[in-house]
């Protein structure tokens, strides 16, 4: 889970990250409610939560955000990689294909087209047969990655900001020793048992669009979703 509260999307004042395991929580909502009940001083009634692949795979969790009287933004695969797509664009003076690796789901934007593949860093493919949409197939087109994960994998590649798909292989081939490299790379306790996982999910992506590197962005997801919420891109009621 990430927060983001800001008047301008180039200085957020407060911008925090959590790694809480909702997909596989027993009760999702009573490990959200400390943090929404530590935020909500901070962010104030106009929040929005942006809820997308854990909404969509734990709908209790959505409910339970309504019945609290939080503004919720149930996002569909195609509008949480749209969203993923903004934010990167937002500093990026050219086109790209933007990859959002999360937990159970990566979605696959390039502004126009989108598709949300089922796998992730909780849930690595097994296969690399998915579905791809013709006009995503990339090529030597510029491609993004975002996402906590995949800020995690750059850190252990000495925050570089570009990933190879032979350096990706490498570490899916060695995956018992991602977690202790991690270490080594001061990444979060939390987020070690992903490494191997999104390691895959992110070969596997980038295997299915015909790309051989992703460059690392900051921005993403977070960032996408303020600039639709300033847009008036969030539906009526959401």
């Amino acid at each position: 889970m990430a927060a983001l509260v800001a008047d301008r999307l180039a200085e957020p004042c407060l911008h925090r990250t959590w790694v809480l395991g909702l997909l596989e929580a027993a009760d999702p909502a009573a490990r959200l409610a400390p943090i929404l009940q530590q935020l909500a001083p901070e962010v104030g009634p106009a929040a929005l939560v942006g809820v997308g692949e854990v909404g969509r795979r734990r709908p209790e969790l959505s409910e339970w955000l309504q019945s609290q009287a939080w503004a919720v933004w149930p996002l569909s695969g195609r509008e949480e990689a749209q969203c993923a797509w903004w934010g990167v664009q937002a500093g990026l003076p050219h086109g790209a294909t933007v990859v959002d690796v999360g937990g159970g789901s990566t979605e696959v934007s390039d502004g126009t087209h989108a598709v949300s593949w089922p796998f992730g860093a909780a849930a690595p493919p097994v296969t690399d047969t998915w579905a791809v949409p013709p006009e995503l197939t990339v090529g030597p087109r510029h491609v993004v990655a975002v996402g906590g994960t995949v800020l995690a994998l750059s850190a252990m590649a000495g925050h570089t900001r570009t990933l190879t798909r032979a350096q990706l292989a490498l570490w899916v081939e060695h995956a018992s020793e991602l977690a202790p490299l991690g270490v080594a790379h001061g990444v979060d306790a939390a987020r070690l048992p992903l490494l191997a996982g999104g390691a895959r999910a992110l070969l596997c992506s980038l295997t299915l669009l015909g790309a051989e590197a992703v460059a690392v962005s900051d921005s993403g997801l977070l960032q996408g979703l303020w600039l639709a919420a300033r847009l008036g891109r969030v539906p009526r009621g959401g």
